[in-house]
């Protein structure tokens, strides 16, 4: 053998590591890794598995020295200067090691080179599997602490980070779960039964002070980072529930649902359709919830008889006449339609009027019958003697949850 012609092989740490592989292949070899002095390297003689590490002195470099019973562990390098291989040849379910022994040093495994062309995209370290048949759990690396699987990559692109239902989980297909609390997918990302979302007006890892997180099934919570606290406030599928002041207090937000301010007249003589508006299916949902639907009337300056009348759900549950003969004058009707069954209703109607010769305050109940699980219709009417001798100006429907 003539260690001393090999000193000058590049990659020197990756022939290292190359050597380290090699030597734990099921053969006994001590290996002393001084390549500018490799005289001091002692290589025993191959034992009968037929692993083998040889030296061909005529080409300058370690070959594949299989031996007669079969091939072995072998590391090779392609002459001065190239590229070094490890590899187990001739037989099959042949392991590569590196053992590094007790270490009471950090002397870690290290791989160094230099890249130095920019028109090439490297790699520093690169795995080819061919899977001609393998479990569906297999692994292309893996990372364990004490026995304990600290990371690990899939065969199908599987990422795992951390301890099962702690760490992190990548699955290759654009979704991820962290800490099996938090799910992230192409299209959402959904928070586990006690995960929220929280704000901290200082650092990341500081102490929230406002958070959303799921209360109950169909309700979101919003506080100020704590559950149970009193100035809490709930979305309840898509109504928001808040506390009023700092009181145990409760109020459910209520708003518009409808409106048009689009004016529309009378047609002359007989009763004519004024604004119509249809109230969707479920709109009061529970007993309790309201409907508080404003009409603002416009009456023509002239003596004739002129009357309004109110519809729910196609029946009549007002009529305002007020003395047959309002002028120049602006009246308002205030409906409030509070649901008391799935159909039936309450309904309380007051009307306010500036015509000083015409009835100024009016109010009425009745019941309603209207199936609140399907849309209903609520207009007004005008009857007068000429176009436009009643016009409503807007209508407003306001939609008031129960408590």
């Amino acid at each position: 053998m003539k260690p001393n012609r090999f000193g000058t092989i590049s990659l020197r740490a990756a022939f290292i590591a190359g050597v380290l592989c090699c030597v734990c292949m099921g053969a006994a070899y001590k290996v002393v890794t001084n390549l500018q002095d490799l005289s001091n390297v002692k290589l025993p003689a191959a034992p009968t598995n037929g692993d083998a590490l040889v030296y061909n002195s005529t080409l300058g470099a370690w070959t594949n020295g299989v031996v007669s019973g079969g091939g072995g562990g072998i590391l090779t390098s392609n002459g001065f200067g190239t590229n070094v291989s490890i590899y187990s040849s001739g037989t099959t379910n042949r392991p590569i090691y590196i053992n590094g022994g007790t270490q009471t040093n950090s002397n870690p495994v290290q791989i160094e080179t230099t890249w130095n062309n920019a028109a090439v995209t490297f790699d520093a370290y690169n795995v080819a599997v061919t899977d001609t048949a393998s479990g569906s759990s297999s692994t292309l690396s893996k990372w364990t602490v004490g026995g304990n699987t600290q990371m690990k990559l899939s065969k199908a692109g599987r990422l795992e980070v951390g301890a099962s239902g702690v760490g992190a989980v990548f699955d290759g297909s654009g979704n991820a779960t962290i800490a099996s609390f938090v799910w992230i997918t192409g299209t959402k990302v959904q928070l586990y039964d006690s995960g929220s979302l929280a704000w901290s007006s200082s650092l990341m890892y500081g102490a929230a002070d406002i958070a959303m997180r799921r209360n109950a099934a169909g309700v979101l919570e919003l506080d100020s980072g704590t559950t149970g606290i009193a100035n809490r406030g709930t979305i309840l599928a898509a109504k928001y529930t808040g506390r009023a002041g700092t009181s145990t207090a409760s109020f459910n937000a209520s708003g518009t649902v409808y409106q048009s301010i689009t004016a529309v007249g009378n047609g002359g003589t007989g009763e004519d359709d004024l604004i119509t508006q249809t109230i969707a299916a479920n709109v009061l949902a529970v007993n309790g919830d309201r409907l508080r639907i404003t009409s603002v009337v416009y009456f023509a300056t002239n003596a004739n008889n002129k009357e309004v009348k109110l519809y729910w759900n196609g029946v009549n549950i007002y009529t305002s006449t007020g003395g047959g003969a309002p002028s120049a004058c602006t009246a308002v009707y205030e409906t409030i339609i509070t649901r008391t069954g799935a159909a039936t209703q309450n309904i309380y109607t007051k009307v306010n009027s500036d015509d000083v010769n015409w009835t100024r305050s009016m109010a009425s109940f009745v019941t309603g019958s209207a199936a609140l699980s399907g849309a209903v219709t609520t207009k007004l009417t005008g009857e007068a003697t000429d176009t436009n001798d009643i016009i409503q100006k807007e209508l407003l429907v306001e939609y008031l949850p129960a408590p």
